[in-house]
C-alpha cells in the first residue's frame, strides 16, 4: 500500500495532519490545513413574531443573536434579515439596523419610512475576519431621525433572522 492510500479518506487525512500540524499537498497546490477546514452555517437565529415598542438606542432585537466558535484564519459573513416594519413613524423617519458583537457595529443598513407608519425591510451584511474562538453577533435597531415607536415585522412564514457563514480560508493571509 503506498502512502497515498493511507490518506484515501479526506477525514482522516485531515486529522492525521491536523495531529502533526503539517502542510500537505492537494491537488498539485500546497494547502494549510485551515483551506481544508468546512465551509458553511457556523450558526442562526430566527424571530417569529413582531417586536414593538423599538425606538431610540441602539436596542439589541430579542431572539436574534447567535454565539459561534472562529477557527483561525476565518472569513465569515454575517447577514441579518427583517422583512419589513410598522409603526407610527411619519413619512422620512430614519433608523439603522446593525450587525453588532458587543458594542462594535460590523454593518449598518439605513431604514427610511417611505410612508407614514411603513418602511422597507431587508438584509444587512458584514463581511468580517475575526480571531479565533468563541464570538457572539446580535442585530439591533438604532433610531437615527425621530422618536416615535417602531415594531420589526415576522412570522413564522417570514422570521427575522441572523446567520453567520464560515466562507472559508482568508485567501489573502
Amino acid at each position: 500500500m503506498t502512502r497515498r492510500r493511507q490518506f484515501e479518506d479526506p477525514a482522516k487525512a485531515i486529522a492525521n495532519l491536523r495531529r502533526r500540524g503539517q502542510d500537505y499537498a492537494l491537488k498539485g497546490h500546497s494547502h494549510s490545513i485551515p483551506d481544508v477546514l468546512p465551509r458553511g452555517v457556523l450558526g442562526y437565529a430566527f424571530r417569529t413574531e413582531f417586536i414593538t415598542g423599538l425606538s431610540g438606542g441602539p436596542v439589541d432585537l430579542p431572539g436574534l443573536s447567535v454565539q459561534v466558535s472562529v477557527p483561525a484564519g476565518r472569513v465569515l459573513r454575517v447577514v441579518g434579515y427583517v422583512r419589513a416594519w410598522s409603526g407610527a413613524m411619519p413619512q422620512g423617519e430614519e433608523a439603522d439596523l446593525r450587525i453588532r458583537e458587543g458594542d462594535n457595529v460590523l454593518q449598518s443598513k439605513r431604514l427610511i419610512a417611505a410612508k407614514a407608519n411603513r418602511a422597507e425591510g431587508g438584509a444587512v451584511q458584514a463581511l468580517i475576519l475575526p480571531s479565533a474562538g468563541p464570538h457572539t453577533y446580535k442585530l439591533s435597531f438604532e433610531q437615527i431621525i425621530g422618536s416615535t415607536d417602531w415594531s420589526l415585522i415576522a412570522s413564522p412564514t417570514l422570521p427575522a433572522y441572523i446567520l453567520v457563514e464560515d466562507l472559508g480560508a482568508d485567501p489573502n493571509a
